[in-house]
């Protein structure tokens, strides 16, 4: 008569326990979580027809990434070992081009704009080759893999600087500079 119960809290306890781990599982992985980029991208408006609209629709998108990408080689530089941080980083940087290459794809460019919008793509080109070769180098503790993807993030870092320039001083952007 005692055997039901006793079979009972063998049966709870460790399902409780497992709902228990569960549950912090969850709230670590929530907390883990990258963070949100603060550019808002909210609804994409029609074709951009000034170069004075593109920019002021596009310089805050390259201003952010270009900044995440200065993160990125500080770290390289700093020769960061923390797995987990430079991945949250990564998908920081990831958000932030995924954000600038959506915008960019609804509002083509003004022809003007071409040489600008040209830096950035080799920039973001860059950087994701980067981030590639540092996480394999890092898999496989080749530290002078690493190196080498942090001086191609630099390269890239450069051009979003300067397709950043180009974007806040209208005269740096057209074919004639």
């Amino acid at each position: 008569m005692n055997d039901p119960p006793v079979r009972s809290r063998r049966v709870v306890i460790p399902v409780g326990v497992l709902l228990l781990i569960v549950v912090a599982g969850a709230m670590v992985v929530r907390n883990v979580r990258a963070p949100e980029h603060d550019v808002e991208v909210a609804g994409t408006p029609a074709a951009v027809t000034t170069d004075a609209a593109f920019r002021a629709g596009f310089l805050p998108l390259v201003e952010r990434v270009a900044a995440e990408a200065r993160v990125l080689v500080s770290m390289g530089e700093d020769r960061e070992r923390n797995l987990l941080r430079i991945r949250r980083q990564q998908e920081v940087m990831l958000e932030s081009l995924a954000a600038a290459d959506a915008w960019l794809g609804a509002n083509p460019p003004p022809p003007a704009l071409g040489p600008t919008v040209a830096a950035y793509r080799d920039g973001a080109k860059a950087i994701r080759a980067a981030m590639d070769e540092a996480q394999a180098g890092l898999r496989s503790f080749d530290f002078d893999r690493v190196a080498r993807a942090t001086d191609t993030l630099e390269v890239g870092s450069s051009a979003l600087d300067l397709a950043a320039t180009r974007l806040r001083i209208p005269d740096l952007g057209t074919p004639s500079s």
